[in-house]
């Protein structure tokens, strides 16, 4: 968290903010290590916001600047997040957690928020190693996140690889298998044909479902994240377990 949809999110409270030029700067030297001092931003034009996956893209005259959020980070502008009740971090700006500050020529503030600096600024950020993004991701390209053979690796830790496919975290993930009722943990290559088809068209659709709904943490399972929870669908224990490093949630029963 953010995960894709709450990057979507930040692109969207940005777009308004094409064509105007940064005016100045403030940044924190660890979320904002790898940018060049002085910062190569101040008196470029914002001429784009794109995403890819995680990571915000802001397209400038000459430069890029990449901006991944991770767990708590929240963009603003003039001190006002898209997101008024995200359950992992604050709605609004605190000065104390600005990370990044940049003003614009028409007097707008655009801040990176993150109370526990874990989010990363990058100029010109490389995105070859990242997969296809989720949001429209094939039948084809699912079979190559999936993968063939006799691989152990669990299907959640294959959909959270983000050189496979770029955008799912833990809640996400968790919610396309709960919706395709596919267990987690099961090995990505024992998925059937079926199975596979479910999930190509599984994750786009969850997608789409749980933007509308308000974000990631906007799913199914979200209220039966706590131990000894039942399925909200059927009523059977909830299994849970770390699988790809994450806290798992399944339903013992549907999905297998």
């Amino acid at each position: 968290m953010p995960e894709l949809l709450e990057v979507e999110a930040y692109r969207t409270i940005l777009e308004p903010t094409i064509g105007a030029t940064i005016a100045s700067v403030t940044a924190d030297a660890l979320v904002c290590g790898a940018t060049p001092n002085p910062c190569p931003t101040i008196g470029q034009k914002i001429s784009g916001v794109r995403r890819h996956g995680k990571l915000l893209l802001v397209d400038l005259g000459v430069h890029t600047i990449g901006i991944h959020a991770r767990m708590t980070g929240t963009i603003c502008v003039d001190g006002v997040s898209p997101f008024p009740k995200l359950r992992y971090a604050p709605s609004t700006s605190d000065k104390r957690f600005v990370r990044l500050s940049a003003t614009l020529d028409d007097g707008r503030v655009i801040d990176l928020h993150d109370p526990r600096r874990l989010a990363r600024v990058t100029v010109d950020p490389d995105v070859s190693g990242l997969g296809p993004d989720a949001s429209v991701i094939n039948a084809v390209q699912v079979e190559r996140v999936l993968g063939t053979g006799t691989s152990p690796v669990a299907l959640k830790t294959r959909l959270l690889d983000q050189s496979r496919i770029a955008g799912l975290g833990n809640l996400l993930v968790d919610e396309v298998c709960f919706q395709a009722r596919l267990d987690p943990s099961r090995p990505a290559t024992s998925l059937t044909s079926e199975e596979r088809t479910s999930l190509a068209k599984q994750i786009p659709r969850t997608l789409r479902q749980l933007g509308k709904r308000g974000g990631s943490d906007m799913g199914a399972l979200q209220e039966f994240r706590h131990r000894g929870a039942n399925c909200p669908r059927c009523g059977a224990p909830l299994r849970r377990a770390t699988v790809g490093g994450r806290t798992t949630l399944w339903c013992s029963v549907e999905q297998q």
